[in-house]
């Protein structure tokens, strides 16, 4: 996913909705990983906040796709404050 978003992002804008939902699946792939690191989940988070700032921005603070990427970005937030790291062995 992570070598697509270039392309996409050349072909289609950065202020494209395909680009919010490309970046929004990047991030809960991030966020959902078993093997997620803590920064894999501060990368989900930064690509949420950039994500819904821009949906934010360009559809505006009602439009439904930012409603979806501002609950993706709390989720991001949670898992994030939640995280604790795998216990050595």
């Amino acid at each position: 996913m992570r070598e697509n978003i270039p392309a996409c992002r050349r072909s289609l804008g950065a202020d494209h909705v395909y680009m919010f939902r490309a970046h929004s699946v990047l991030a809960e792939a991030l966020c959902r990983a078993a093997d997620a690191t803590r920064a894999d989940l501060e990368e989900a988070v930064a690509i949420m906040e950039d994500s819904s700032l821009r949906s934010r921005r360009v559809l505006g603070n009602t439009h439904p796709e930012h409603q979806v990427h501002r609950h993706n970005l709390d989720n991001a937030k949670e898992t994030l404050a939640e995280f604790t790291p795998p216990a050595a062995t």
